[in-house]
């Protein structure tokens, strides 16, 4: 029983060190799947600011060629507005 005990004090240090090193892979592992999760994220996060910069240069030429074509439109309307009702068929 005594030889029992001895190794029994003897083994304790090594599945010490043994809970440790499974504790700090497990540690390392979850660090690492949150870095990767960050990396795809800024991926992700990248291309829709790409796509919204792309919507909002598309938008800006719209409204760049409406700008242009109103004062066109505002003649024609002041144009409706001079004619007179009763001469419209």
């Amino acid at each position: 029983m005594n030889s029992r005990r001895i190794l029994s004090v003897r083994s304790l240090p090594r599945a010490l060190g043994e809970l440790f090193l499974i504790v700090a892979g497990v540690l390392i592992a979850l660090l690492v799947d949150d870095w990767r999760q960050d990396v795809e994220e800024r991926q992700r996060e990248a291309a829709l600011l790409g796509a919204v910069m792309l919507d909002l240069d598309g938008d800006s030429l719209a409204i760049a060629l409406e700008v242009e074509r109103l004062p066109a439109t505002v003649d024609a309307l002041r144009e409706l507005r001079a004619l007179d009702p009763d001469d419209l068929p």
